[in-house]
């Protein structure tokens, strides 16, 4: 079985594309978790989480965006199916990033464009995931809970518990499933660079490198603040010029 969390702040969009599709599906029980964040309530993703983590029932956790439409009607069967065979896997997704490469079989956006040049017909390993989907196995996230100290935004906390499972030498796979995201996904703002310093800063003995979809980091906090206070000039410029 899968308990499926979704933060929801908009309930005709959850109603018109992930409820809906998941309507579809076959060959798999499972249960909905909407987190009603509506009145922004919850002052990050994690916290958000944990209201529903204890009363999910389901052997496997399925995290995913409200705007999400699952487009294969054996989606959630075909994951279930993945973890029993492949009991070392921390954590699956639908869109990850290895070696600065994009993995997924992702439409997004109106009108519709791939995510991904590549169309998957299997799994990869990656370095870590996007946020729109993930999945992990439920004792995995009892024994190693997401860390809310490092993730008190709403950004990237599928990629520090990504590279947690790393650390721990357990598999982060994209799965060759297919799904369509309203939105075009991440951006960057304070809050992302502010968790994107934590999670550095954590990881930085492990690891050189922190990968994103939307691009890799050095985990050298000299560089790392470097290259955010750029970032941060060059926004400041645009909105400044227009």
């Amino acid at each position: 079985m899968i308990s499926i969390i979704c933060i929801s702040n908009n309930k005709r969009v959850y109603n018109d594309y992930l409820a809906k599709s998941l309507f579809t599906q076959r060959s798999c029980s499972y249960e909905i978790l909407r987190v009603d964040n509506q009145n922004n309530q919850y002052p990050n993703a994690i916290r958000a989480f944990n209201s529903v983590i204890k009363e999910a029932k389901g052997e496997y956790l399925m995290f995913v965006h409200q705007d999400i439409a699952l487009e294969d009607e054996y989606f959630l069967n075909k994951v279930e199916a993945y973890f029993k065979d492949h009991p070392q896997t921390g954590i699956v997704g639908i869109a990850g990033v290895k070696d600065r490469h994009i993995y997924s079989n992702i439409e997004h956006s109106l009108p519709r464009v791939r995510v991904s040049e590549d169309f998957l017909t299997n799994e990869v390993a990656v370095n870590s995931l996007d946020e729109c989907l993930f999945v992990i196995p439920k004792q995995c996230l009892q024994e190693h809970p997401f860390d809310e100290q490092v993730c008190d935004h709403w950004h990237l906390y599928t990629v520090e518990y990504c590279y947690q499972m790393k650390k721990l030498n357990k598999d982060v796979v994209v799965l060759p499933l297919k799904a369509y995201h309203l939105s075009q996904g991440d951006f960057m703002n304070e809050g992302y660079y502010e968790t994107l310093l934590k999670v550095a800063n954590k990881y930085h003995k492990d690891f050189n490198r922190i990968e994103t979809t939307i691009r890799s980091w050095s985990t050298h906090p000299f560089i790392l603040k470097l290259n955010i206070r750029y970032l941060r000039y060059k926004k400041a410029r645009m909105e400044k010029h227009g």
